[in-house]
């Protein structure tokens, strides 16, 4: 296929928790509460956002790091605490998920380029051995997986899920701070976009790896790890 009829439209790490009109629509609203420019509109559009600046020129964006970088959104802003749970659900993410551990020391390591068509393919085989005897390579191994897993066609078909840093050795987790502990379901798509707004602002020579917790609503908990300015994994788990 070479893309043309618009089926490997871009997609990023929030997708399947944000699709449908609803949740545009609050991604909107969100979009025009954490920008740092004051009177700009942001409406869904059928591939992403339209946003209006108050100068009157108007951009197409497809993502969700596009919109916080075009509606300039505030890296240090956090969605308000709004503990309302009668809303609509969330798409959950269905695709196939993928576990990434440190590969043992008897183990061979798994080779990432050729382990996703493994993965699909082999019910049974759901976790990539990442070799694990240096932390810093660990980590960019990490890094490149979720790049590789967020490209077509990989993206439609496989997550990565969140690694248990206190099982993994030398590892260690920073939070990300100025999140709230609580929000309702209804702002979990201000949560994303204020994640992204965080993530965009990083600088390319960070390596960091962070996870962030926060209760969404009273049943669901969202989980979200990233290295540096790439986002690995991201879940939504019952509380």
């Amino acid at each position: 296929m070479c893309g043309a009829c618009g089926s490997y439209s871009v997609k990023d790490w929030s997708w399947p928790w944000l699709a449908g009109k609803y949740s545009a629509a609050l991604i909107s609203r969100a979009a025009e509460r954490l920008s740092r420019v004051r009177g700009v509109r942001v409406v869904s559009a059928p591939n992403g956002w339209q946003i209006t600046m108050p100068t009157g020129s108007t951009h197409l964006v497809p993502s969700l790091s596009e919109l916080v970088r075009v509606a300039k959104i505030d890296p240090a802003a956090a969605p308000e605490v709004l503990l309302i749970d009668s809303v609509q659900p969330f798409l959950l993410d269905r695709r196939r998920a993928i576990s990434v551990r440190m590969a043992l020391p008897q183990e061979s390591p798994s080779s990432a380029a050729s382990s996703w068509p493994d993965c699909l393919m082999n019910a049974e085989f759901t976790v990539v051995a990442v070799d694990g005897s240096h932390i810093r390579r660990f980590v960019q191994e990490l890094k490149n997986l979720a790049s590789i897993a967020s490209q077509a066609p990989h993206r439609d078909h496989i997550r990565m899920l969140p690694i248990n840093a206190e099982s993994e050795p030398r590892l260690t987790t920073r939070p990300w701070l100025g999140l709230p502990d609580k929000i309702g379901s209804a702002d979990l798509p201000a949560l994303c976009l204020s994640i992204a707004a965080r993530v965009a602002a990083l600088p390319t020579t960070d390596t960091e790896f962070r996870e962030a917790r926060v209760r969404c609503g009273e049943h669901s908990v969202m989980r979200l790890q990233s290295v540096g300015s790439t986002v690995t994994a991201m879940e939504l788990h019952p509380a």
